[in-house]
């Protein structure tokens, strides 16, 4: 199987000929339940993210099968991606590509390092409105990491707290905790499970806490008008996409066959045109040899 390259369908530690890695898939089934919810439903972050790593793959596909060398020895194989509609998926590539990033989970309990939890947000660098606002929302966090700060730090303060004035946030304000309703001067903003601490606001961040949750208002609408601009822009080449996917896989399968009979030495029998019928003496199954039920070598 003498291509001097390979699809861009394959891990880049792996190959084709590698028969025993162990194979990931991507379905199209999001595609799918995506356009079944309608028009005006937006598509999930990770949704989004799949959308563009796998148009990147059947862009980059198509890419490979215009290489000289491709065009050269394996002409039918470049033809069938010359289906793939290059131009519609590089247009909605161009608008979805690296908007949804993967964010390190946080720390808890049960993953101290934050390393086994991960989430999707949008890319805000892509998206000004966005930035702005969450450049805002982390001037007026600071602010309020300042002015608790300087609470905690007294001595007299902190003795009304329950704990080490850890903050936290519960439903969008920032508090503190408190065993008294009198300990602390400012809002209560509600119990724990077990009703033994008091989450309470402090009055000299109530301003800082009304002007983060507008902006975090203003961020959800935006928020959701890049998502259904993004979800329109790739449900609107759903059946491009399809297609392009259902190009990838052929080729994936015809690699798949080719490598197969390569590495069980097999060979592609000559049929006749009188009877249509073969002889092959000493034939064994594919499957019989892979089981090793067998040390002769298949057809």
């Amino acid at each position: 199987f003498g291509l001097s390259s390979l699809p861009p369908i394959y891990p880049e530690d792996s190959s084709p000929w590698d028969v025993n890695y162990q194979v990931h898939t991507d379905d199209d089934e999001w595609l799918i339940e995506g356009l079944s919810e309608g028009w005006d439903n937006s598509l999930e972050l990770e949704e989004i993210l799949h959308a563009d790593q796998v148009i990147n793959r059947i862009l980059k596909t198509s890419q490979w099968s215009i290489e000289e060398n491709i065009m050269h020895d394996a002409p039918s194989m470049s033809e069938i991606c010359r289906s793939i509609d290059t131009i519609s998926l590089m247009k909605v590539h161009e608008e979805i590509k690296d908007s949804v990033l993967i964010k390190k989970g946080r720390s808890s309990y049960n993953d101290p390092t934050g390393t086994k939890s991960y989430s999707f947000d949008l890319n805000a660098s892509k998206f000004p409105a966005l930035q702005i606002l969450r450049e805002k929302e982390e001037h007026i966090m600071a602010e309020i990491d300042s002015i608790l700060q300087n609470l905690v730090s007294s001595k007299r303060y902190k003795s009304k707290l329950a704990g080490d004035g850890e903050k936290y946030e519960v439903d969008g304000r920032i508090v503190l905790t408190t065993t008294s309703s009198k300990g602390i001067v400012g809002i209560p903003r509600g119990k724990s499970d077990f009703g033994t601490l008091i989450y309470v606001e402090p009055k000299e961040i109530v301003h800082l806490g009304d002007e983060l949750s507008s902006i975090r208002d203003e961020m959800t609408i935006v928020q959701n008008q890049v998502l259904h601009h993004l979800s329109r822009k790739i449900l609107q080449e759903v059946s491009k996409i399809d297609k392009g996917l259902n190009v990838v896989a052929k080729i994936d399968c015809i690699f798949a066959r080719a490598i197969f009979g390569s590495v069980m030495n097999g060979y592609i029998p000559y049929v006749g045109t009188e009877g249509g019928t073969i002889q092959v003496r000493d034939f064994v199954h594919p499957i019989l040899t892979v089981n090793k039920h067998s040390n002769k070598d298949p057809v």
